[in-house]
């Protein structure tokens, strides 16, 4: 069962709703921030915002320009404990959960993996929606955009049910993840991305 969940009127609520953008134009109002710990939650807040007949939208960094993390009207789901990383040793290939901040990310492949990903230098933005939107940086001349780097992502759809995309399951889908952005029609738990030496 989903702990945490914040709706409109509660004490927490501007905390739980505030983005790390501090733009004065963007005040995200959500019906509710659901904070899940895993992929199984998700699903459930998926289901339920549908049932409900609105949107939900996912927030790992809280950091977008244009208010995609605020879902305001909707269901905002806080990503932010999906954090687990596993790296496959001879492909380099690291599979990592949504809820990364791109410095966690970094701080984790180079600490116990000494690797690295191509993406920006703000370590407070979230990998997901660095990821999804293309995510331009440091390495990018070396090693490309970041979202070249996805080999694969498992994601919640519209309907709450877990799909996968790599270059052969689904591959339309692991084309819109790769620079789709807030456009990519699901909530990604996971991103498979090549990591470098």
């Amino acid at each position: 069962a989903i702990e945490t969940v914040v709706v409109q009127g509660e004490s927490s609520y501007d905390e739980a709703r505030r983005c790390r953008n501090t733009r004065v134009d963007i005040v995200p109002t959500p019906l509710a921030v659901v904070r899940v710990r895993g992929e199984e939650e998700v699903q459930a807040a998926v289901r339920c915002a549908a049932a409900q007949g609105v949107q939900a939208c996912a927030r790992a960094g809280a950091h977008g320009f244009e208010n995609a993390a605020g879902c305001s009207g909707g269901v905002a789901i806080d990503l932010q404990d999906l954090q687990n990383l596993t790296v496959e040793s001879a492909s380099k290939v690291a599979h990592f959960g949504a809820g990364h901040t791109l410095g966690q990310l970094y701080y984790k492949l180079q600490t116990k993996y000494d690797l690295v990903v191509p993406g920006g230098a703000e370590s407070g933005v979230g990998a997901s929606g660095l990821f999804l939107g293309c995510g331009r940086g440091m390495l990018t001349q070396l090693h490309g955009l970041a979202c070249d780097t996805i080999r694969g992502v498992r994601y919640v759809d519209a309907r709450g049910e877990v799909q996968y995309a790599d270059a052969d399951t689904n591959p339309d889908m692991l084309w819109m993840a790769r620079g789709g952005g807030g456009e990519f029609p699901g909530i990604v738990t996971e991103f498979i991305v090549q990591a470098f030496p």
